[in-house]
C-alpha cells in the first residue's frame, strides 16, 4: 500500500508496517512524494518491522524536527529533506 495523503496524522506520528481497511491488511511500502508535504508534524517514528525502503519528498515542508528510521531503509532519494527547516534529530534503527 501506499501512503498518499493523511492530514489528519497526529503531530508525533507513528507509521505502523500495515493498515487494515474492510478487513484486509495492507503492507505500507512507500509514500506518496507529496503525502505529508506541510502538515504539521513535529516528530515521526517508523515501526521497527516497516517495509519502507525509500525516503521520497513525503514530508517537505513540514515543521518537522525529529525523525526515526526504520532497519528496512535502504535509500534517501534526492531532495527528501527539502524545506525541513527544524529537523534537528535523525536517528536510524541500529539493525539497518
Amino acid at each position: 500500500a501506499q501512503i498518499i495523503k493523511s492530514p489528519a496524522v497526529d503531530k508525533n506520528a507513528f507509521m505502523p508496517n500495515s493498515v487494515f481497511y474492510e478487513s484486509n491488511e495492507y503492507k505500507i511500502t512507500d509514500f506518496d512524494d507529496k503525502s505529508f508535504n506541510y502538515i504539521q508534524i513535529n516528530s515521526i517514528v517508523f515501526s521497527e518491522d516497516s517495509n519502507i525502503l525509500t525516503m521520497n519528498r513525503s514530508f517537505s515542508f513540514s515543521p518537522i524536527k525529529s525523525i526515526t528510521f526504520p532497519a528496512s531503509l535502504v535509500e534517501f532519494k534526492e531532495g527528501w529533506f527539502e524545506g525541513l527547516k527544524n529537523l534537528t534529530q535523525i536517528s536510524i534503527s541500529p539493525l539497518n
